[in-house]
């Protein structure tokens, strides 16, 4: 049996050993530079269409990338033994919180000989790979998961990617912002007075909703977000998250005992490849509308009431209100990242 903690509710797995090491040597770490590859590639195009899509797909497997590469993270940090039993476990809202108790260096129960922070997690990944190499490593990748994390806990990161991900609900496409001084609030600037203040060619536009307090059904589609997007990071960081994983999982199999003469860790030739993610910028990084119904005294119709649209009172019918969670329930629906 082996006891773990994913964030801070408990599981007890019955120890595979077999099926977490196989789990591990399967590993791809080339998929992610693959997929740098092929939709980079297509940020060339002379198709503004074709760039759009390979800037959109880019976006989505950079997601998939972090949120894969820091489940990886967290799993080795709590669960050594066991990573794969944490990575059936965690909920979004789990690894968001490890994320940023890593991040923001704050306690909690792990693995970690020292406190919190991603020059820690850099010691444990890289604590058996000899000099010089080994402080090299735990002087760059440090900086470069601080950075990707910054991103992971932006707020409007998960939704952006959900939006994507779930039939492109996001319209993809660049913005621009410019503002001009009015004659009165009702007209619209001349375009003349117009002045560009930043955009970009490449980004998504998406709705998030936002619940009427004092109801408890009643929720309006009040904030409209434009994210800006630089493709070349998402494609530029890939290949360094792919080799995160991979180191990630090389170190679990020495905790699980594998012949290290036959594990590989990875890094870049260049230590250039750090920074190349942080090269390219938009001139803006978003920008949001928002706007709130006043809804005044209307009363919130009851549940019967709102199932009653449906004019069949002989149909079966669900509880009068949702039934609790189970606590390992996923957020939005998603599976692990595995």
């Amino acid at each position: 049996m082996v006891g773990f903690l994913v964030d801070e509710r408990p599981h007890i797995f019955v120890n595979d050993a077999g099926a977490n090491r196989r789990f591990l040597e399967g590993i791809d770490r080339h998929y992610w530079a693959y997929q740098a590859m092929v939709h980079g590639e297509q940020l060339e195009s002379d198709d503004a269409g074709r760039r759009q899509h390979a800037a959109a797909a880019l976006r989505v497997v950079y997601s998939q990338g972090l949120e894969t590469m820091f489940a990886f993270i967290a799993a080795l940090v709590q669960s050594p033994r066991f990573p794969i039993g944490w990575l059936a476990r965690y909920t979004n809202a789990d690894l968001r919180s490890v994320v940023r108790k890593i991040h923001e260096e704050r306690a909690f129960p792990c693995a970690l000989k020292e406190h919190p922070s991603w020059t820690a997690v850099a010691n444990l990944v890289f604590g058996l790979i000899a000099e010089p190499t080994r402080t090299e490593l735990v002087e760059h990748f440090p900086r470069f998961w601080y950075r990707l994390a910054n991103r992971f806990l932006e707020e409007r990161f998960e939704p952006e990617y959900n939006n994507l991900k779930h039939g492109l609900r996001a319209h993809v496409s660049g913005f621009g912002i410019s503002v001009g001084i009015q004659d009165s609030p009702d007209v619209p600037a001349p375009r003349e007075r117009m002045q560009s203040i930043g955009g970009s060619e490449y980004g998504s536009t998406f709705w998030l909703p936002r619940k009427i307090d004092g109801r408890r059904f009643t929720f309006e589609l009040s904030r409209l977000v434009s994210c800006a997007w630089a493709p070349g990071q998402f494609a530029a960081a890939l290949p360094l998250i792919g080799m995160t994983i991979n180191d990630v999982a090389a170190r679990a199999l020495l905790v699980a005992d594998a012949d290290s003469t036959k594990t590989e860790f990875v890094w870049p030739a260049d230590a250039d490849a750090y920074e190349a993610p942080w090269r390219d910028f938009p001139s803006i990084s978003h920008f949001d509308t928002t706007h709130h119904t006043d809804l005044g005294d209307w009363i919130e119709p009851s549940a019967e009431e709102v199932r009653g649209v449906y004019g069949d009172a002989d149909a079966e019918k669900p509880a009068a209100d949702p039934q609790p969670r189970d606590d390992d329930g996923r957020d939005d629906g998603d599976a692990p990242a595995q």
